[in-house]
């Protein structure tokens, strides 16, 4: 038998490879579907590096800023 490699089982191994091998495409791929299932702050952070090794600094620099605005530090009763 055969795993899918779109099981979320399966997407950290699959990014593992991804960045071992330098399929940075796929390991952006990967994170996309993890985020999309489940939102981590991590992955959003790899996900930037990930874009930074493709070239993609528009990307990786709106992540960066949207990231105070997914995860604030504290939020303010009123």
């Amino acid at each position: 038998m055969f795993a899918d490699l779109n099981d979320s089982k399966l997407l950290p191994f699959v990014f593992k490879h991804a960045t071992a091998t330098k399929k940075f495409g796929l390991a952006a791929k990967t994170l996309l579907k993890q985020s999309d299932e489940k939102k981590c702050k991590e992955t959003d952070l790899k996900f930037i590096k990930v874009c930074r090794s493709l070239g993609w600094e528009y990307i990786a620099l709106h992540f960066e800023k949207s990231m105070p605005v997914k995860y604030p530090v504290s939020f303010i009763p009123f």
